[in-house]
């Protein structure tokens, strides 16, 4: 097992009536937070503490969810397959799904420093670069 930190945010409320304001996407406030939390540091590690079978049932959820959304930015049944023909998961979407450099940094602002290097390599290694 290895200790990660698990950064979050949450939204600052107004201290007056208790409602985030709503007028002015960009004008959130947010607190930053952090918790310790222990992780297995492999697969074998995963089965043995989650169960084979939970850690496999977990990973398939999410990658059935992360091919939806593939299959939501397209405009024809063919080219939502098309899109889960060349997709493989864990690798970056950006091009493909239209995120904006914005969206991805707000969706990426809770990474470690450590998950982002990770992210990084592994765009790079997608696109043949060192």
């Amino acid at each position: 097992m290895k200790q990660i930190e698990l950064r979050y945010s949450l939204p600052i409320f107004e201290e007056d009536n208790k409602t985030q304001k709503k007028d002015a996407e960009d004008n959130k406030l947010f607190s930053q937070y952090h918790v310790n939390m222990m992780v297995p540091e492999g697969f074998d590690e995963a089965g043995q503490i989650y169960g084979k079978e939970i850690f496999y049932a977990k990973g398939m959820a999410q990658i059935i969810i992360d091919a939806r959304r593939l299959c939501y930015k397209a405009k024809t049944e063919a080219e939502a397959q098309e899109f889960v023909n060349k997709w493989m998961p864990g690798l970056s979407t950006a091009k493909s799904t239209g995120l904006t450099k914005k969206e991805i940094a707000e969706l990426t602002q809770d990474f470690s420093e450590d998950e982002m290097r990770e992210m990084i390599e592994i765009i790079r290694s997608k696109r043949g670069e060192k």
